[in-house]
Formats: C-alpha cells, structure tokens, sequence
C-alpha cells in the first residue's frame, strides 16, 4: 500500500514537473528569452529524466532554435541550430503520421527559415500536408508556409498561404497580426485599413497579464505604429 500510494506520488510529480517546464517555456517565449528556459528545462530534465516526452522535447528544440536566432557568432548559432535539428528528427523518427511529427517537421523547417533557405518551403509544405492528415483535414499549418515564402521575398505565395490561413483559422490574432504586417511592409494601405480593426480586436482580448509580457508590448507597439502610418498614408494621399 505503500508502494502504491508513493509511485502515485511520483507520477503526479512529474505530471507536475512536466507542467512546470511548459510554463517556464511560454514564460520564456513571451518576454523573448531563450538561454534563461534552456537551462532550466535542461537542468530538469537531467534531474529527472522521465519528465521528457514529445511535447516538452519539442519545447526545447523551439528554445534552442530562438537562441540560435539571437546568437552573434556562426559557432554557437549553429550548434542551437544543430540541438533543434536533432530533437526534431528524433521526434520524427519515434512517432510516424502524428502531430508530434507536423510540429518536429515545422521545427526543422523553421530553422532553415531563420537562415532565409528554400529548404525551409520544404519542410513547412510536409508539416501542413502532415497535419491536415492526422487530423483527417480539420487543421493544418498554413502560416507556416506562408511565412517562408515572405522571408524569401515571394510575395505572390504568401498572399496566397496567409490568405488560406485566414480562411481556416479566423479567430487567431498571429494570423491577422502577420497579414498585415505582410500589407503594411508592401504599402498595401488599404488592405492594412481592412484588417487593423478586427486585429486590434483580437489583440484586446488577451489576458492583461500577457499585454505586460515583452512579446504583448511589442505587438501593441507594431499595431499603433501601423496604424498611425497607414492613417497618414492612406487619408493624407502618402
């Protein structure tokens, strides 16, 4: 009876743990820090092994390729670059058709999509094919196509994906926020005067405490700029 009650113990503690390292991941990705995350995942995953699954794994190769993207030297860029590469591919190679598997591609994917490569179209085209397939075409991964082909300056295909994106998933402020930055960088002011409303719509609906966050300031910071910009542009015939 023992036994039983401490190994019922130990498995709500890493169920806890587990919990723990998701909030120390989101934590880390809304004020736009990586290294802080990374040691501590790192420090208790090595403490405690059997807290590792799919999804805290892939937290960590999301950490390791932000870091990557920071990083001033090509040595420590590339050697995050590599841990996010390795985790991925292990994620890949242990679950077949999964939705592990979509967000392992997109995380490979997105590494050649910091670097400005078209290996990055590849990589995101599998992960959206991916996902529509293991959930039988309720969902898919649009935005992640649609935003390598802006980096890589094929304004065309990104119009098309962002637009796909927001014809499948209306109700996520990233996709309206990424469209119309996609608008305002071409000086599409009229298409960015359509949007901003229901963007900024979106935006207010956040929790206070994520508008406090560096990632929440940024945004809100973007959104004003645009649209003082866009107000001048397109009423004052700029």
């Amino acid at each position: 009876m023992v036994m039983s009650n401490q190994r019922k113990k130990d498995e709500i503690d890493i169920e806890d743990l587990r919990k723990k390292v998701s909030q120390i991941f989101h934590q880390g990705m809304s004020n736009l820090e990586y290294e802080k995350p990374i040691k501590k995942i790192e420090s208790i995953i090595k403490k405690y092994p059997q807290v590792i699954d799919e999804q805290r794994l892939l937290n960590l190769a999301t950490l390791y390729d932000h870091q990557a993207f920071t990083e001033k030297t090509t040595k420590k860029r590339l050697e995050y670059e590599n841990k996010a590469i390795k985790i991925c591919q292990g994620v890949i190679k242990k679950n077949g058709d999964s939705v592990h598997t979509a967000y392992a591609l997109w995380g490979i994917g997105r590494v050649w999509w910091h670097r400005k490569n078209r290996k990055a179209i590849i990589y995101a085209k599998q992960a959206d094919r991916m996902m529509r397939k293991v959930t039988k075409g309720e969902e898919g991964m649009p935005l992640s196509v649609a935003v390598v082909y802006d980096i890589l300056g094929n304004y065309r295909r990104a119009e098309y994906w962002y637009l796909k994106t927001i014809k499948e998933t209306d109700d996520k402020f990233g996709v309206y926020f990424d469209l119309l930055s996609f608008y305002f960088e071409q000086k599409r002011y009229k298409k960015v005067y359509d949007i901003l409303p229901i963007t900024k719509k979106l935006y207010s609906k956040f929790p206070e405490e994520f508008k406090k966050t560096k990632t929440g300031k940024i945004w809100l910071k973007r959104l004003n700029e645009i649209e003082s910009i866009t107000k001048s542009s397109f009423f004052g015939g700029g």
